[in-house]
């Protein structure tokens, strides 16, 4: 058994993600804030390390995986177009901001995805479950105060053009 526990404790969950523009940062914790203040949804806003786009997450085991990433090229600037707020209707809705797919996440996917250091792969990182997005609500959003919840957050403009150059591990 504490062979096995050891076993288990060697991985490391990781997210490979874009870390969005401080202007579009700045409105999501905005919108995260009034959600908090005015309907006490929070657990987003408490759990994330900041707003980002996860490019690929999983379980790694090797401790120097970032030798592998970096010879990954990614693109000077990230351009992201928003499409606006978007949900996922689970038992727990969740409402994120959209963005439109392109080929660079596509090629960059595939690129992450064949690094030998994932010992998992996260379910939602898979190709067909993944959309380019940025969670703003999860887990404390009721169907109950959906319709407040948007209309709460009506006056931010969540449509726009982005652009990013930073990747967030």
């Amino acid at each position: 058994f504490l062979i096995f526990m050891e076993f288990i404790m060697q991985f490391k969950q990781i997210s490979i993600s874009i870390l969005i523009d401080k202007k579009s940062f700045e409105e999501i914790y905005t919108a995260q804030n009034i959600l908090k203040n005015e309907l006490g949804i929070q657990f987003q806003m408490n759990n994330q390390v900041c707003p980002h786009v996860n490019l690929f997450s999983g379980k790694v085991k090797k401790v120097d995986f970032l030798l592998d990433i970096k010879k990954i090229e990614f693109p000077k600037k990230i351009v992201l177009k928003s499409c606006g707020l978007a949900l996922f209707l689970k038992k727990s809705p969740v409402l994120f901001v959209r963005y439109e797919n392109c080929k660079y996440f596509s090629l960059i996917r595939k690129e992450l995805s064949r690094l030998d250091f994932w010992v998992e792969k996260d379910k939602f990182a898979k190709k067909k479950f993944w959309l380019p997005k940025t969670t703003i609500a999860l887990n404390d959003l009721k169907y109950n105060n959906l319709s407040k919840t948007i209309k709460t957050l009506n006056e931010i403009n969540f449509e726009k053009t982005i652009y990013c150059n930073s990747l967030l591990i």
